[in-house]
């Protein structure tokens, strides 16, 4: 069984308060996805918190009392902060879960965030008014950032738009406002630089990232049900 990391604060209560009414992922310990969530209540006095049901018609069934999971927070007022919660079920109803906590770690890294494989075309706008435009591919994408690939070479630090057709057939588009921040080049010796980028949201707005989360819980559905 995973053992949790050494915990980066002595106070939880204090941690898991600014956690409060932030999305989350619950996973399994082996890091498959059961459900997105937002944290509801902390609840100090009983060590438990309250996690609603963000997005689908109800929680997984069939899921054992005690069963150990880890809890993935994205920290609603600190942009690209996430706390990951151990814990175990005390409780499963239809639309929440109950979980007493065991250990919670802060991560200062935005790539701890759960990533959501993805193959589509893309356009990087970018430049002076962002009125150039190149073509690239999603690899994955979270709540926090996204990885691409392009034949355009960018600096770090550069700000861009990521412009998404649609994530799943028949859902929105995106604009998608975010700054790179890694760089490599993928391609093979002798062959044109074909450029793998970590870009970082910074924090979505209410509605895109409403709409972003329900299309990345879609595709985890499909992956996790090989539709």
């Amino acid at each position: 069984m995973e053992q949790p990391p050494e915990n980066l604060t002595n106070n939880i209560e204090d941690m898991l308060d600014t956690c409060v009414d932030g999305l989350c992922e619950v996973l399994t310990e082996d890091n498959r996805v059961l459900f997105v969530g937002r944290l509801e209540e902390y609840d100090p006095e009983q060590n438990e918190v309250w996690i609603d049901l963000h997005r689908g018609s109800e929680t997984p069934r069939g899921v054992i009392h005690k069963m150990p999971v880890k809890v993935q927070i994205h920290v609603k007022k600190q942009s690209g902060s996430l706390v990951m919660l151990y814990g175990n079920v005390s409780l499963c109803a239809a639309t929440y879960w109950t979980i007493i906590v065991r250990n919670v770690v802060a991560c200062s890294e935005a790539r701890r965030a759960f990533r959501q494989k993805v193959r589509v075309e893309a356009q990087i706008l970018w430049g002076p008014g962002l009125h150039f435009r190149a073509k690239c591919q999603l690899e994955d994408i979270s709540l926090v950032g996204v990885a691409i690939y392009s034949p355009l070479k960018l600096e770090i630090g550069s700000r861009i738009v990521l412009s998404i057709p649609a994530l799943i057939k028949g859902g929105p588009s995106y604009e998608l406002p975010c700054s790179v921040v890694v760089r490599r080049n993928t391609a093979e010796e002798g062959l044109p630089p074909l450029w793998r980028y970590g870009c970082d949201f910074g924090g979505l707005k209410g509605q895109t990232e409403s709409l972003l989360c329900k299309d990345i819980f879609a595709l985890q559905a499909k992956s996790v049900n090989r539709e």
